[in-house]
């Protein structure tokens, strides 16, 4: 899933989708190139929780997936636009 592939699957997502979620949360840290740990401290929880969330064995509440989506959907941005721009 290359960048704009990812930023349409934020913008059709169901955060009720437990399975979609997952899929995000997996791609969403390879795209931005984060490891286990460090989503886990952005969100301040533990790296177990970020792998089973992206092996679909357990959701955060809904509430919580839109946050975590969110932001790495900004990231995912950041760094789209970051690559797009020409050089100096």
């Amino acid at each position: 899933m290359d960048f704009e592939q990812y930023l349409q699957a934020v913008d059709q997502l169901d955060v009720a989708d437990k399975a979609a979620f997952s899929e995000i949360v997996r791609e969403g840290r390879k795209l931005t190139g984060a490891s286990l740990r460090q989503v886990a401290s952005d969100l301040k929880t533990a790296p177990g929780t970020v792998s089973r969330w992206e092996n679909n064995l357990c959701t955060p509440p809904v509430i919580a997936r839109q946050e975590i989506v969110r932001r790495f959907a900004k990231q995912v941005r950041r760094i789209s636009n970051a690559q797009c721009m020409p050089a100096k």
